[in-house]
């Protein structure tokens, strides 16, 4: 039989029938009798079972409790997952989290986000080998859980009940401490010795006005911005955690840095309740695309927390059993954005900061520009004359005035100074000067003074009135969805927002637009602040673009930034604007210029800087 997965016998089985079968195949695979457990014997009543839908079932091979475990999370609908935020944690992670924190004998844990119960069957796990407790003991006097979808509560009841048959045990449901509620409204009666789980992943564009206002109302981790539903579980589980208890969570780790996670780390820094995270970075922990850390919290006045990162490439389990932890003291963070590092890394962010100006104070450092519908304005340079370019759309044939468009680079598409050099694609760019800004042209001087170009316009106007689903009216129909971007021109450095290794390449088109990055541009007016800086004049472009383009820059925004998959460190403004531009004589400029090979200009700039990193394995 081909391989088949489960998402694939969702698509011919109904959800309910498909659980049943699971369950049916584990008790027989692993010749358990269930006649005991009154819970499961009524779960069961009336099955028959599909002999199509076994032999799928079967062919999966999942035949242990944390496969089924698994498996009922990867039933719970799509829609369901997306407003409630439900991703499954591996058993590695759970029993990590657990291990550490470890509870007591007869220690109180409770998972307020439980799902199908992957945290509170760790928790048994843990209790029985550690205390050489009964699985039923262990259920009764030390698991909770919480979940706001009820047939998550079920699913949990049955795995707790699975797991004391699988080992000669009964529970029974009374014995069971699970409640289905929404536990942010809850009204908790006791403190708990241990809080544990993954929290539900909710973007503030997929919650109700019901549920913003509650949280307003109640948290202060959510009193501005688009903060994510799980900050208010941080808070709540501070709350009911008891005296010398610990917290562990695994969440997103954009919380660091991300402007909607200003409340939050506001609340961190005057609770001082984080004693360590771990820190996932671009290490996909889950298959989806979310970034994680594990965050340890107590209610003690921690002086500072004990931070950990994932190297790029190494696996995680291999990660978590040989963990390297410092210190990173609360006095130094700012809520605007945490910068947590490792081992000398502070030294040597501190060197690359404070070596010279700060490009954040030397250039300007923009966004490109955003149309939000770029097919409609690019023009991929096909045919042209001396006055027009002709573009094709949708089989019909239009000319575009060469006037009303200016250069463009897309900075995604380019990997070295010959794609800048070389680049053919325009804009369509429908905006006049006035008084230093850009001003979008009148429709009635468009008709007159760019008539093809109005046509073209005139054709997609649909297609432009749909841009952000319709909602905000653009006046005229044709003026760009974004702002960013259209009153910034000269000379420039640009670099893509996110990339492996820094590629800073300088465009020398004084009127070219970009866009997909960010472009540098040297304050030639402001040159005073820098006392006339020999690197600040606006000819040793050169020599700084070799200094953004080496590993000091690399090893700067790889400790100091955010990633994506991969590996992708973030080259936005707030993450490259502290970077310094180190003071150099005119002899340093004229040697550093003269360097061609990426080894001799990273030796030259690193003992520049004076920093501690090797070479030539510079950056891990």
């Amino acid at each position: 039989m081909e391989n088949i997965s489960l998402t694939q016998i969702t698509k011919l089985f109904d959800i309910q029938d498909i659980e049943k079968h699971l369950v049916a195949h584990f008790l027989r695979y692993n010749t358990i009798s269930y006649s005991k457990s009154s819970f499961v014997c009524e779960y069961l009543a009336g099955f028959q079972p599909n002999p199509i839908l076994m032999t799928y079932i079967q062919a999966l091979n999942h035949n242990s409790i944390e496969d089924i475990a698994v498996d009922m999370e990867l039933l719970i609908p799509a829609e369901d997952k997306r407003v409630n935020g439900a991703f499954f944690t591996p058993a590695y992670i759970v029993d990590y989290i657990i291990k550490h924190i470890n509870p007591s004998y007869d220690a109180k844990i409770i998972d307020i986000s439980c799902g199908s119960g992957a945290f509170l069957l760790g928790m048994v796990r843990f209790i029985t080998k550690t205390y050489n407790k009964t699985v039923a003991d262990c259920i009764r006097d030390n698991v909770y859980g919480a979940d706001i979808l009820d047939y998550n509560i079920e699913r949990s009841k049955l795995l707790l009940s699975l797991m004391a048959l699988i080992n000669g045990e009964v529970i029974e449901l009374q014995d069971m401490n699970l409640t289905c509620c929404d536990s942010l409204k809850h009204n908790w009666t006791i403190k708990f010795d241990a809080v544990v789980g993954n929290p539900p992943y909710v973007k503030f564009q997929d919650m109700d006005d019901e549920t913003r206002n509650f949280l307003l109302q109640k948290y202060e981790t959510t009193k501005f911005g688009t903060y994510n539903l799980y900050f208010a579980f941080f808070e709540e589980g501070l709350k009911i955690l008891a005296e010398g208890g610990k917290l562990g969570y695994i969440t997103p780790n954009n919380y660091f840095t991300s402007l909607s996670g200003e409340c939050l780390r506001t609340y961190f820094q005057r609770e001082k309740c984080i004693s360590e995270i771990i820190d996932f970075n671009a290490t996909k922990v889950f298959d989806v695309q979310t970034y994680t850390s594990i965050t340890f919290m107590n209610r003690e006045k921690n002086t500072e927390i004990l931070y950990s990162r994932i190297e790029n490439g190494q696996n995680p389990i291999d990660y978590l059993s040989n963990i390297s932890l410092t210190p990173n003291l609360y006095d130094d963070l700012n809520e605007k954005k945490w910068r947590l590092l490792c081992g000398n890394e502070r030294y040597n962010i501190t060197r690359i900061e404070n070596c010279g100006q700060s490009i954040g104070n030397m250039f300007n450092i923009c966004a490109g520009i955003a149309t939000l519908k770029d097919e409609v304005y690019f023009i991929n340079h096909t045919d042209e004359d001396e006055k027009y370019y002709y573009i094709t759309r949708e089989n019909k044939h239009f000319q575009i005035e060469k006037d009303i468009t200016r250069p463009l680079v897309k900075i995604s598409d380019m990997k070295k100074i010959e794609d800048i050099k070389s680049n053919k694609r325009h804009i369509i760019f429908p905006y006049k000067s006035e008084k230093g800004k850009a001003v979008a042209i009148p429709e009635e001087t468009m008709k007159t003074e760019y008539p093809k170009c109005y046509e073209y316009f005139d054709y997609v106007k649909e297609i432009l009135k749909g841009r952000g689903k319709g909602k905000h009216i653009y006046t005229p129909f044709y003026a760009y969805g974004r702002t960013q971007g259209l009153n910034r021109t000269g000379i420039k450095l640009l670099t893509p927002t996110f990339s492996k290794a820094p590629r800073f390449l300088l465009d020398e088109n004084e009127l070219g637009f970009f866009t997909n990055g960010y472009g540098v541009y040297l304050r030639e007016s402001n040159l005073s602040l820098f006392d006339c800086e020999l690197i600040s004049q606006p000819n040793n472009l050169d020599v700084i673009q070799k200094i953004l383009n080496s590993v000091v820059m690399e090893y700067y925004v790889d400790k100091t930034s955010v990633a994506i998959e991969g590996g992708y460190p973030c080259y936005q403004k707030n993450f490259i604007e502290r970077f310094s531009i180190p003071s150099m004589t005119e002899d340093e400029i004229q040697q550093l210029r003269s360097l061609n090979t990426t080894r001799q200009i990273n030796e030259f700039l690193i003992e520049k800087y004076h920093l501690n990193l090797p070479v030539p394995n510079l950056c891990s």
